[in-house]
């Protein structure tokens, strides 16, 4: 899990730098969308395990949820979905 999460964190990472170099580039732009998604996949996928057994069902929802986040905002995103896996482990 750790290898996968630091993978994605790596990838966001990239994808904004893509975006960050971009400008009016369409190639660079479709280059930032798809290292997002990958980057976005990674991200769910941990914390998707991190989730709380009856949070986890059913898969496509919880994971799509999570997955949309993530790619909807580039790294506040994780952040955000981390605190709130935090406060719903310590207060189920």
């Amino acid at each position: 899990m750790g290898k996968l999460g630091v993978g994605g964190l790596a990838a966001q990472i990239a994808a904004l730098a893509l975006l960050a170099r971009a400008g009016t580039s369409t190639p660079l732009l479709l280059a930032f969308l798809l290292s997002q998604g990958i980057a976005a996949a990674m991200i769910a996928m941990v914390l998707w395990r991190l989730l709380p057994r009856r949070f986890r069902v059913p898969f496509a929802w919880s994971y799509g949820y999570l997955f949309a986040f993530c790619f909807l905002v580039p790294m506040a995103g994780a952040i955000v979905c981390l605190g709130s896996l935090l406060i719903a482990r310590l207060f189920p």
